[in-house]
């Protein structure tokens, strides 16, 4: 059969069940009878599961047909002069240098139409001196106004080319980066930007608490060289902040990198599309970089990453954001409704909990609707991620990410909601930091994975010596505990290992 019909009909048969499950959840399963508490947490669940699904039912859509964009060549009759910017605020020189060598060794037909700039918001000499032996331009400002944005925005004012690549200090560039992007912009004038993606060139922490027989793919693989690609026929490919390529006249018509968010790259992507420039994503691997070195500038990161997108979605409106095709308004808004996953992770956590241990249940149920409607679906949703991803991604570690990540976002996540913006921008460093900052941060998610477990074991224990909804009901939440331990265990032991990373 045919890869691209069988794509469809994947999609199809994952989507039918997604349906079929949701209609199913809202309207025959909820607890109503077990009064109110009852009905608000089978409600809460729902509404949590109907995000996931609506989500689900997007992703499906989106790889049912993947756009892909064969690569041009390089015309060198028709070369742009490019200005590449290299931000830094706090990472040590010997990164920084790394990236440098890398871009000075890009290949290139005339290397006089690449101009380097070394942004350095943390005005340190000893960078100005290395930039000057290197023969680069070095560039700081008094003040961090706009922090990230405001150093790419003070930089666009003292460069001209037409087109603009953005690197973060860490990320080191192949050689063949510039003529395996800039042919996209020979080829199509009125592209915005070209986003390739960001991988390491190291272990991430995940990567590193796998079983060595595990082959785990870095952790944005999946989003970066699948997902992305995806976005090309919508056109609401997310700009990423580095390995992108982007053009002036773009940037120009937008006012600039967007500063009214802690991720000024989600900003500005939405902002160029919305101008109407076609976007893109490619697949191919152009630069590598270091990945957070532990804890502390992980979780720090990803704050920053759920902070700075709730922040975007809500400062922009998404939904009658003037410009935006009713695609590119679906894909923006499910990207912002997925950083809610810590809400919705802590409420799968908690329900069955809620149910063994308290009494209170979630729905209620037959065996016969579970094997009808539950189990296709869950079937059919992991089957189609392991196939749409190429084997990346598998549902397993998808809830082990989320089970890391929940205790650390819930709070973050609930404040920006409710309007208490963090406004003051975290650089996420890629060296070393002191052990007991970590430890501290291992020692409270540990005390929080510790209580879940005991709570799913009590619960556990709970329903094998009572039997309140009906054996099969009761096999089913059991499961579910099980299934959580597991989750908890795995973050238990990442977390573990993350700490003597410091």
């Amino acid at each position: 059969m045919n890869k691209n019909v069988y794509s469809h009909l994947v999609a199809i048969a994952s989507s039918l069940s997604l349906v079929c499950y949701i209609i199913w959840r809202v309207f025959f399963t909820m607890p109503y009878q077990h009064g109110a508490l009852a009905s608000v947490l089978g409600w809460v669940l729902a509404i949590f599961e109907i995000m996931s699904t609506l989500e689900l039912l997007l992703t499906y859509a989106n790889f049912s047909n993947v756009k892909t964009n064969p690569a041009p060549k390089l015309n060198v009759k028709k070369l742009f002069d490019v200005d590449i910017f290299i931000t830094t605020y706090n990472e040590p020189l010997e990164i920084v240098a790394k990236t440098i060598e890398g871009v000075l060794n890009l290949e290139y037909p005339q290397k006089s139409k690449i101009h380097i700039f070394l942004c350095d918001d943390g005005n340190r000499a000893d960078f100005k001196a290395f930039a000057t032996k290197k023969g680069i331009n070095y560039l700081s400002r008094t003040t961090n106004e706009g922090a990230k944005a405001g150093n790419l925005n003070a930089a666009l004012k003292k460069s001209k080319s037409p087109l603009i690549v953005t690197f973060d200090a860490d990320m080191i560039p192949s050689p063949d980066f510039l003529i395996s992007t800039v042919p996209y912009f020979q080829q199509n004038p009125s592209l915005g930007f070209l986003q390739t993606p960001q991988t390491f060139y190291q272990h991430d922490i995940f990567q590193l608490s796998a079983p060595k027989s595990s082959s785990l793919p870095p952790e944005h693989d999946y989003f970066y060289r699948k997902v992305q690609l995806t976005k090309n026929k919508s056109n609401s490919v997310i700009y990423c902040g580095t390995n992108a390529v982007v053009s002036r006249q773009a940037i120009q018509d937008v006012g600039g990198f967007y500063q009214k968010s802690l991720t000024e790259d989600f900003g500005t992507g939405v902002e160029i599309e919305a101008k109407g420039y076609t976007c893109m994503a490619i697949s191919k691997i152009l630069a590598k970089g270091l990945p957070p070195t532990d804890l502390n500038n992980l979780f720090s990161q990803r704050k920053r990453w759920c902070r700075g997108n709730l922040q975007c979605g809500i400062q922009m409106n998404l939904l009658f954001k003037k410009g935006l095709t009713v695609w590119q308004k679906l894909n923006y808004i499910s990207s912002i409704l997925n950083w809610y996953f810590p809400l919705k992770q802590f409420v799968f956590l908690l329900a069955p909990i809620i149910f063994a241990v308290f009494g209170v249940p979630f729905a209620t149920c037959t065996l016969a609707s579970i094997l009808i409607f539950w189990l296709p679906m869950y079937l059919l949703t992991t089957y189609s991620t392991w196939f749409f991803s190429s084997g990346m991604r598998q549902n397993k570690w998808t809830r082990i990410y989320e089970t890391v990540f929940a205790p650390v976002l819930f709070f973050p996540c609930l404040a920006e909601t409710f309007g208490f913006k963090q406004k003051n921008f975290h650089v996420t460093s890629k060296s070393k930091t002191r052990a007991h900052l970590t430890l501290n941060y291992a020692i409270s998610l540990k005390l929080t994975y510790f209580l879940l477990i005991a709570l799913c074991l009590f619960g556990a224990y709970n329903i094998i010596i009572t039997v309140t909804l009906g054996f099969f009901a009761n096999l089913f939440v059991l499961l579910w505990l099980l299934l959580n331990l597991y989750y908890l265990s795995v973050a238990l032991k990442i977390i573990y290992k993350g700490a003597k990373k410091a």
